[in-house]
């Protein structure tokens, strides 16, 4: 693995965390506002209480951001923890191997998209 990916990937990691918690704060462009799904049908969409986690997390309260939506907490959790094995990782970068692209991967992000949406809706009934 070259050590520029182990580099940009924190930085995209501290560039995006940077942006979230500008939105989250300001709302500059009006875009938080109710999902409009939810809105109109009474159903959660898959990212519902997405910006409640966010918020949550930024509190430092994990209960209440898995409480909100499981996913988008879990998986913040794990983009910060992955950016700081990787600043961790830098002194071995040429001795590590690149990720291989896996199906089981995506299955497994699909099947986590599925439970994490029925608990969602589970929830709001």
């Amino acid at each position: 693995m070259r050590r520029r990916d182990l580099i940009l990937w924190p930085l995209g990691i501290g560039g995006a965390a940077a942006a979230a918690v500008l939105m989250l704060r300001t709302d500059p462009l009006g875009v938080l506002k109710p999902c409009p799904l939810l809105a109109l049908t009474g159903v959660p969409c898959p990212t519902c209480g997405g910006t409640q986690s966010l918020r949550s997390l930024l509190h430092a309260d994990p209960g209440g951001a898995f409480l909100a939506n499981p996913l988008i907490a879990l998986v913040s959790i794990l983009l910060v923890v992955s950016a700081v094995l990787a600043l961790a990782l830098l002194p071995w970068a040429h001795r590590l191997r690149g990720p291989r692209p896996a199906r089981a991967w995506i299955w497994g992000a699909l099947a986590a998209l599925l439970v994490n949406w029925i608990y969602l809706i589970m929830r709001s009934r």
